[in-house]
């Protein structure tokens, strides 16, 4: 559901911020039109406002399934809304702060670019999925977990896009998956995809251990959970 949700409100803001034109002297001729520096802040920003919103729907929803599963609708509001807002919060933050040198260093050194996407993809999409373990934990009320869903979450979105990454260079050489958000609406739905459904599998694999640990069968809810 956070796949499909944060794909299609992402397609609805795709590009919703247009670059700045700016005077330039184009063979003689005095035109208004963006140049790299404006075209740079406009990719950022739309950069910002995508992954805000892949963060607010995995971590809303991963905090309401998490108020669900204790049987608490008070939790249920409250982890959706906290979620809701550090998802988008965080992300946003990190993409404003750093896409500006990674997307300069990209257009400057080419050679590299397959590399500074991977490491771009890694960093976004792991602090996306740490909110979303993180707020995965509160929902479940389990603050003993927190860590451990945390870094669940970072690593199931660190993988998701280490497979978005191999399988753009190798299945969707010409959709820009090396971009922050690539130019074609189905690997935008993949990029949502992976990351939703990665992160949310690890985060459940690290559930189900943490409860063994715990000495809770398989399946059990945690103590005072509605059935």
């Amino acid at each position: 559901m956070a796949a499909i949700v944060s794909w299609g409100v992402g397609e609805v803001f795709y590009e919703v911020i247009p670059a700045q034109p700016v005077l330039q002297n184009i063979s003689g001729n005095q035109v208004m039109i963006p140049n790299m520096a404006t075209e740079l802040v406009a990719t950022t920003r739309n950069a910002a406002l995508a992954f805000g919103i892949s963060g607010l729907c995995l971590a809303g929803f991963l905090g309401v399934a998490g108020g669900i599963v204790q049987g608490k609708t008070g939790v249920i509001v409250g982890a959706g809304l906290l979620g809701s807002v550090l998802g988008f919060v965080i992300p946003a933050a990190v993409c404003l702060a750093m896409l500006p040198m990674v997307l300069r260093a990209r257009y400057l050194q080419f050679e590299y670019e397959l590399a500074i996407s991977f490491a771009m993809h890694s960093v976004i999409w792991g602090v996306i999925g740490a909110c979303a373990g993180l707020i995965g934990a509160i929902g479940l009320g389990r603050p003993g977990f927190i860590v451990k869903a945390l870094l669940a979450g970072f690593s199931g979105a660190l993988v998701g896009s280490w497979i978005y990454g191999f399988l753009g260079g190798a299945v969707f050489p010409m959709e820009e998956t090396s971009l922050p958000v690539s130019n074609a609406w189905y690997t935008r739905f993949l990029a949502q995809l992976l990351l939703s459904v990665m992160t949310a599998s690890f985060l459940a694999l690290a559930s189900r251990a943490s409860g063994r640990e715990q000495g809770r069968p398989p399946g059990t809810l945690p103590t005072g959970a509605n059935p």
